[in-house]
């Protein structure tokens, strides 16, 4: 029984070491697509992206930042790397379960010069971005919602598409594709 104690009493003290890392605390907000997202924009290094957001839980070149709770239903930001500098970033909207009904958090309140953030309508959002150059609808199965590219560089704003919160944003990303050689992006 001792044993079981000293290695339970060694875990906890491991865990905080390897738990993702709690959500960006950061004086800017502001969603600018097709550029950044609360100040973390393409093409900046790790580093600079830690001195803004603080650490995080990284694996496989993606680093997430999580809200509180369950890690299924938790709001969360990712920041992905290329060679060192980001390739995309993304805002991800909490569900309070397996409802997948949107619940209201923190990543709720960074908006876009229109004030378009998680959990706005869809029809909303679309109808701001409607006549932006390299607008595209997305009424996939697989991605609900549009996406606003202009060459290598993607803003793509996805709503839930099925359920409680069927018509509201559920996740906000902005993404470039490099060429086959690597380049093209920030």
């Amino acid at each position: 029984m001792k044993r079981i104690a000293v290695v339970l009493a060694l875990g906890c003290l491991v865990c905080p070491a390897i738990a993702p890392a709690k959500l960006p605390s950061t004086k800017r907000t502001s969603i600018v697509p097709g550029h950044s997202i609360a100040g973390v924009a393409l093409g900046m290094s790790q580093h600079a992206v830690f001195a803004l957001w603080g650490h995080a839980s990284c694996s496989s070149a993606v680093c997430v930042w999580r809200g509180p709770g369950n890690p299924s239903y938790a709001e969360n930001a990712r920041v992905g790397f290329h060679n060192g500098k980001v390739l995309n970033i993304s805002i991800n909207a909490g569900t309070t379960g397996i409802s997948g009904k949107y619940k209201p958090g923190m990543l709720s309140t960074w908006k876009d010069r229109f004030g378009i953030h998680l959990g706005s309508f869809e029809g909303v959002a679309e109808g701001k971005y409607r006549h932006a150059r390299g607008f595209r609808p997305n009424p996939s199965e697989g991605v609900m919602g549009f996406d606003v590219t202009v060459g290598r560089i993607t803003t793509r704003f996805s709503s839930f598409g099925i359920g409680p919160s069927r018509d509201l944003l559920r996740y906000i990303e902005i993404y470039c594709v490099p060429t086959p050689s690597g380049g093209g992006c920030p």
